[in-house]
C-alpha cells in the first residue's frame, strides 16, 4: 500500500462536534464505571465508521478505566453476583472448577460469553503494536534466514525467477498484494521489478557461495576470514530483506517449505533402508560395499557371505543393493543440497518455529483489536445485516490488515483495519 492511498484511508482528527459527543460519553462512563456499545455507537456519526477514530476512542476510555459492556443487564449479573455473595470471587480462584461452573450458569450465549472474554484483552497503544509487530517481523525473517542456508530453497526461488520470465505465472499467482485492476503495462513494469530483486538474489547468492569457497580451500588469514564473513552475512541480510519486500504470498512460501520437507523424507526414507541392513548385518557400511562387489562378481561370493549372515541368497543380494542404492542417493543429496540431513532437520527446526512466533503474535494482534469489530458490527446490526455474520466479516479483515500493517510508516494498525 502506497503512502498516498494510506493518506486518502487515514481519517482526520477526531472533529469538533465528535469530540463533544466524546467528553459527555466521557462524563457517563465515570459516572457509572462503563459504557454500552450501544451509547458509544449512538454518539457516532450514522456514516460508515472509521476504524481508527474508533480505535482512539476505545484507548481514552480503556485508559480512564471506563469498561465497554454488551448490555446493562451484563453489569447487573456481575453486581448482583458480588453483591449476594461478597466472598465469591475469592472462592472462585480457590477452586478452578467451580469457576468453570459459574461462568457456564452466569453465561450461555455463546455470543455473549464471546464478547466478555474479548472484553478481558487490553487495548493496544502505538508502541504495544509496533512491539507485537517487530515480532511477527522477526518470525518471518527467521523463515527467511533459514529457507536461504539450502539450496533447495534457493533453487525454488530461482525456479520462480524462470517462470516469471517465461510468462508460466502471473503475480497474482505468487504475491501477497497485486492491484488485479491494473493495467498491462503497469504488470509489465511490476513483473520487471520483480525480476530485477530475484535476479540481485541470485547475484548475492553466487558471490556468497564464491566466498564461502574461498574460506574452505585457501585457507585465509584471520582478517581476510573475518571480511569474508562478515560479507557474506550481509549479503544474507540483504537477501532476506529482498525477499521480505517481495511479499510472497503464503500459499508460495509454504510450497517452498513443503519441498524441503519432501527432500527430508525422501533422504530420511534412504536412512532407514541402510539402517536396516546395517542392523540385520551387524556389520558396517565399508565392509559390506566389497561384500556386495564381491556377491555380483561371484556366485561362490553369494553363497559364502549368506550363510555367514544364515539369508536366502536372494534376500542377500537384495539388502545389499538396497543398502548401496540407499548410500548413493543419501551421497547425491548431501552434493546437490549442500548439506545432510541432519542440517536439513534444523533448517526446518527453525522454519518451523519462526512461522509459530510469527503467529502467536499476530494472534495477540487480532486478539486486541477484537473491540473494533464488535463495535463496528453492532453499528451495522440495524441495517437488517447479522451480528456474527458481521463479526466473522470484521475478524477476516483484522487477519488481512495484520499482513498488510507496516510500522515503519507510522500508522497505527486500525488505519489498515478495513
Amino acid at each position: 500500500m502506497t503512502d498516498k492511498e494510506m493518506k486518502q484511508r487515514r481519517d482526520p482528527a477526531l472533529t469538533k462536534p465528535e469530540m463533544d459527543d466524546l467528553k459527555r460519553l466521557i462524563t457517563v462512563g465515570k459516572e457509572k464505571g462503563y459504557l454500552t456499545y450501544d451509547e458509544v455507537n449512538e454518539a457516532l456519526p450514522e456514516d460508515l465508521v472509521s476504524p481508527e477514530k474508533l480505535d482512539d476512542m476505545m484507548m481514552i476510555f480503556d485508559e480512564m478505566d471506563i469498561e465497554i459492556v454488551d448490555s446493562e443487564q451484563q453489569v447487573q449479573v456481575v453486581r448482583e453476583t458480588a453483591a449476594s455473595d461478597p466472598d465469591s470471587l475469592l472462592e472462585e480462584e480457590e477452586d478452578d472448577l467451580q469457576i468453570e461452573a459459574d461462568a457456564t450458569s452466569r453465561v450461555t450465549d455463546p455470543v455473549k460469553m464471546y464478547l466478555r472474554e474479548m472484553g478481558q484483552v487490553s487495548l493496544l497503544t502505538r508502541e504495544g503494536e509496533v512491539e507485537i509487530a517487530k515480532r511477527i517481523e522477526a518470525g518471518e525473517r527467521e523463515v527467511f534466514n533459514a529457507i536461504i542456508e539450502s539450496s533447495i530453497g534457493i533453487k525454488e526461488i530461482m525456479n520462480l525467477k524462470q517462470k516469471l520470465e517465461g510468462g508460466e505465472c502471473r503475480l497474482t499467482d505468487i504475491l501477497r498484494e497485486v492491484d488485479e485492476e491494473m493495467s498491462e503495462e503497469e504488470e509489465a513494469a511490476q513483473r520487471e521489478r520483480v525480476i530485477g530483486m530475484l535476479e540481485e538474489v541470485q547475484r548475492l547468492d553466487e558471490a556468497n557461495k564464491h566466498m564461502q569457497m574461498a574460506l574452505l580451500s585457501h585457507g585465509p588469514s584471520s582478517d581476510e576470514e573475518f571480511i569474508l564473513k562478515n560479507n557474506v552475512q550481509q549479503n544474507k541480510e540483504r537477501i532476506v530483506s529482498l525477499l521480505k519486500g517481495l511479499q510472497l504470498s503464503k500459499r508460495h512460501i509454504d510450497s517452498i517449505i513443503d519441498k524441503l520437507h519432501e527432500s527430508l523424507k525422501v533422504i530420511e526414507s534412504c536412512e532407514r533402508d541402510l539402517q536396516d541392513c546395517l542392523l540385520l548385518s551387524c556389520k558396517p557400511f565399508q565392509e559390506l560395499k566389497p561384500l556386495y562387489e564381491a556377491a555380483v562378481e561371484s556366485d561362490e561370493g553369494v553363497q559364502r557371505y549368506a550363510r555367514e549372515l544364515g539369508l536366502p541368497e536372494e534376500d542377500f543380494l537384495r539388502l545389499l543393493s538396497k543398502a548401496v542404492e540407499a548410500k548413493k542417493r543419501i551421497a547425491e543429496f548431501e552434493v546437490e543440497a549442500k548439506m545432510d540431513s541432519k542440517s536439513l532437520r534444523q533448517i526446518l527446526r527453525r522454519v518451523e518455529d519462526g512461522i509459530i512466533r510469527a503467529k502467536l503474535a499476530k494472534s495477540e494482534l487480532i486478539e486486541a483489536n477484537l473491540r473494533l469489530v464488535v463495535s463496528i458490527a453492532k453499528k451495522y446490526t440495524n441495517r437488517d445485516l447479522q451480528f456474527l455474520d458481521l463479526i466473522q466479516e470484521g475478524n477476516i479483515g483484522l487477519m488481512k490488515a495484520v499482513d498488510k500493517f507496516e510500522y515503519q510508516r507510522g500508522y497505527k494498525f486500525s488505519t489498515y483495519a478495513t
